[in-house]
């Protein structure tokens, strides 16, 4: 994981109230988005999934979604928060697990407004890459232990 002091920049950033519900929202933004480019949206909807389940439940603050298509997709899920809780990968936690398993990289950039916690996936995978692949198997079994 790397953290980057960058400015802020826009992403086609969505924002969203920091309910559990917009954890939905934000996978089908990014479902739909990949799919207006043609790529598999699994993988990716599993990674924004994680990301904004952990602005709404460390932050507690409205979050942005923000994502990139090229031969990177890059999705970013910023928050008002203004500490890195909750982005450590614990080993009785899963959600970063997840991230860590499947993102070929991320990272947290710190912004004036709070972090922006960001993963990439390289777009030629993610037709290639089921959400039901021996990696999901793994960290999910890890996970339990």
């Amino acid at each position: 994981m790397a953290v980057v002091a960058a400015e802020s920049s826009s992403r086609d950033g969505h924002s969203y109230a920091p309910v559990p519900s917009s954890v939905r929202s934000a996978r089908e933004l990014v479902r739909e988005t990949l799919r207006l480019h043609g790529l598999e949206a699994g993988v990716a909807q599993v990674l924004v999934s994680e990301l904004a389940a952990n602005a709404v439940r460390h932050a507690r603050t409205e979050f942005t979604v923000g994502i990139s298509v090229g031969d990177v997709v890059r999705i970013e899920v910023g928050d008002g928060e203004l500490t890195l809780e909750g982005l450590q990968i614990a080993p009785d936690k899963f959600g970063l697990r997840l991230v860590d398993a499947f993102a070929d990289r991320w990272g947290v950039d710190l912004v004036p407004t709070g972090k922006r916690v960001w993963c990439e996936l390289d777009a030629g995978r993610l037709a290639a890459l089921p959400v039901t692949s021996s990696r999901a198997a793994r960290v999910t079994e890890s996970a339990r232990r």
